[in-house]
C-alpha cells in the first residue's frame, strides 16, 4: 500500500472514530434524558443499535443523523406532553444546550479537520452513485405523482 492510500485509510477511520465518539456523547446526553436504545431504535428505525453500529465500525454520518432527529423527535413529544406540569424544564433545550456546549469545547480546528475528513469520506465511498440513484428514483416520483 503507498503512503497516500496509507494516509486516506488513516484519515477515513480517523473520521469514523471521531464520529462515534459523538454518537457516544450525544446518545449519553440523551440517556440522562430517559431516552434509551430500545426506543431510539423505534423512532429511529433499522435492525442494528447505536452501540452495535459503533462497535462493528458501521456507524455512518447518516445513522449519526437519524439518531439525532430521534432523539429531538422523542424530546419534541415528551416537552408536548410535560409542559403543563408546575416547574417543568424543556428536554429538548437541555439537550440541545449540551450538545451546543460540547461541541464548542471541540473547537473550530477540530471541526475543520473532521470536515475535510469528512469530504475525503464521501469522495473515497460511493456516494455519487447513491445520489444518482436517488436522483433518479425521485424523477420517477415526481413523474407518477403530476400525471
Amino acid at each position: 500500500m503507498n503512503n497516500q492510500k496509507i494516509k486516506e485509510t488513516l484519515d477515513m477511520g480517523s473520521f469514523l472514530k471521531e464520529l462515534a465518539e459523538e454518537g457516544n456523547v450525544k446518545f449519553g446526553f440523551a440517556k440522562k434524558l430517559g431516552i434509551n436504545q430500545i426506543k431510539l431504535l423505534e423512532i429511529e428505525g433499522g435492525r442494528n443499535t447505536v452501540s452495535m453500529d459503533i462497535e462493528n465500525g458501521t456507524f455512518t454520518p447518516e445513522k449519526l443523523l437519524a439518531m439525532e432527529e430521534a432523539i429531538k423527535s422523542y424530546l419534541r413529544l415528551e416537552d408536548k406532553m410535560n409542559r403543563h406540569q408546575e416547574g417543568y424544564q424543556s428536554k429538548l433545550k437541555i439537550y440541545k444546550e449540551k450538545v451546543d456546549r460540547w461541541e464548542e469545547e471541540k473547537g473550530v480546528d477540530y471541526w475543520e479537520e473532521r470536515n475535510r475528513k469528512w469530504a475525503l469520506f464521501r469522495e473515497k465511498l460511493p456516494y455519487n452513485s447513491v445520489s444518482r440513484k436517488s436522483a433518479k428514483i425521485y424523477e420517477k416520483f415526481i413523474k407518477l405523482t403530476t400525471l
